[in-house]
């Protein structure tokens, strides 16, 4: 992920010195993904327009990942 980071930086840093309008949002995604079908969210990024290589960036960091739910049966009352 620290590799993605740079990229994204290096590429703002690239644009403001070419005078171009740099807009970006930066989110905390650890455990966003955690509950989102990802087959989804990629369809709904590019649907926003999200393409090129921050759209091949999430769905490298989307790949492979599996999803689960774990079900607390501690906090059930004894039947």
């Amino acid at each position: 992920m620290e590799a993605a980071s740079y990229d994204v930086i290096n590429e703002m840093l690239k644009a403001i010195n070419n005078r171009l309008l740099v807009g970006c949002i930066f989110c905390a995604f650890e455990k966003a993904f955690d509950y989102v079908n990802h087959r989804i969210l990629v369809d709904k990024l590019q649907f926003h327009g999200i393409k090129g290589k921050f759209l091949a960036l999430m769905q490298s960091y989307l790949r492979g990942r599996h999803q689960k739910v774990l079900i607390d049966k501690s906090n059930e009352t004894p039947t």
